[in-house]
């Protein structure tokens, strides 16, 4: 879980993996990692190591991860090109990526919203698709979830 905040999703994957699985909780705030630590313990989640990263390394090992997910702040990736590269590195051969992020102005939301959207959101899908491509990615499908009115979600491949 590249970005993982508050740990919105670290449960979830705790349990999905299994006690024999592990999950990596990845976030560049010192704050957010803290938080992450504590709740992990607190939770008994044994299996979730949490991770400080740098805005160009995820810092974690190679070929050590099945599955990235990175949920609403690959916008924010001030060096896309070095951090998907770390990311590319990381996941195992045939590992898939999941981006979800939101649309620049998605047509489903109001014009205040759109604004605040698209002065948020450094770039378009297509350009985040591009970026996660050019890092050695194939791109698989876009999956469309009912209820996504201002998100997207992407599958990609660890190209060989």
């Amino acid at each position: 879980d590249v970005g993982a905040g508050t740990g919105l999703y670290m449960k979830a994957l705790s349990r999905s993996v299994g006690e024999s699985g592990k999950v990596f909780a990845v976030d560049i705030s010192p704050n957010f990692v803290k938080h992450l630590r504590d709740r992990s313990k607190t939770e008994g989640l044994s299996n979730v190591e949490v991770v400080l990263c740098s805005d160009r390394n995820a810092n974690l090992p190679k070929n050590s991860v099945d599955r990235i997910f990175i949920c609403d702040v690959y916008h924010h990736f001030e060096y896309p090109a070095l951090t998907m590269q770390s990311l590319h590195d990381a996941l195992r051969q045939d590992g898939k990526l999941i981006l979800v992020d939101f649309h620049r102005a998605p047509k489903e939301s109001d014009e205040q919203r759109r604004s605040w959207l698209s002065g948020h959101i450094r770039a378009p899908q297509e350009t985040f698709k591009q970026e996660i491509i050019d890092a050695g990615f194939h791109f698989d499908q876009e999956v469309t979830i009912d209820g996504f009115q201002e998100n997207y979600l992407l599958q990609f491949t660890k190209s060989k």
